[in-house]
């Protein structure tokens, strides 16, 4: 009886153990997707304040019209980058208008 009650603690004990590895494994696995999408996150908003600034910069979000302007001077990624070829077409303008002059 004694034999029976030690090789079922015993049993016990290793089921215990491989579910706590089993949990361990789930929860790191979690943390770590948690702190990718942490650091994505991060870097998506480092990007946007960058972009915000440099446009802001060149051109500032007050001469944009009324349709384009975003909710209090908040400058997004996506709208530069769909203002991006407008912006390149009045560049190029602008530099061919300078080699006339000259």
């Amino acid at each position: 009886e004694s034999k029976t009650a030690t090789r079922f603690m015993k049993h016990m004990l290793t089921s215990l153990q491989k579910r706590q590895a089993s949990f361990e494994q789930k929860v790191d696995a979690e943390l770590k997707e948690v702190k990718t999408q942490i650091q994505s996150s991060e870097e998506s908003f480092r990007r946007t304040i960058t972009v915000g600034r440099l446009t802001e910069s060149r051109s500032p979000v007050s001469s944009w019209s009324a349709n384009d302007q975003p909710a209090d001077g908040e400058v997004l990624f996506g709208d530069v980058m769909e203002k991006l070829p407008s912006m390149e077409a009045s560049i190029q303008k602008a530099t061919r208008d300078a080699m006339e002059v000259s």
